[in-house]
């Protein structure tokens, strides 16, 4: 049986997490981007929910998202979205499928549990020499100063370190 989440009443937040996580497995960039997803519940609730497919089969339920059409609904304004679910949702989609999106912009508009996730996936991916370039993220993290879509002042991150 095969469906398409419409309904968010209808789901299972921990059952759906687990189901994105064995699809995902451990391969680079897309165990990443679930892992951003499932960090807040909040991230795989509403709307986003129609690009989640999962396939039930009793106690062996999969699912898995289709992360180019993600991205094209959140970069078309078709989906309505709070900033933070947006970057979230895009982040994951460029760890997933490499969707292109502006990293400094799209960093500093999740919340810092995403954003830290997203980090330690970037910073995987990046050659050596990559954080000269004077990125964003590279030095908020390096301060342990990350936002969402804010001034860093208007975080008190005291002795947090992302």
């Amino acid at each position: 049986m095969t469906s398409t989440f419409t309904n968010p009443q209808a789901r299972d937040f921990e059952r759906l997490a687990w189901a994105l996580r064995f699809e995902a497995g451990t391969a680079e960039g897309l165990s990443d981007a679930v892992e951003i997803l499932v960090s807040d519940e909040a991230f795989l609730t509403g709307p986003m929910l129609a690009f989640v497919t999962v396939e039930d089969t009793g106690f062996n339920q999969s699912a898995w998202i289709d992360w180019e059409a993600t991205a094209w609904a959140v970069t078309t304004g078709e989906v309505e979205l709070s900033t933070e679910v947006e970057a979230a949702w895009l982040m994951a989609a460029h760890l997933a499928a490499d969707v292109p999106i502006d990293i400094d912009d799209t960093l500093r508009a999740m919340d810092l549990h995403a954003c830290s996730i997203a980090q330690e996936a970037l910073g995987n991916r990046t050659e050596p020499g990559a954080c000269e370039t004077g990125s964003f993220w590279e030095s908020a993290f390096a301060f342990g100063l990350a936002g969402r879509d804010q001034f860093a002042d208007d975080w008190a991150m005291a002795g947090v370190i992302a």
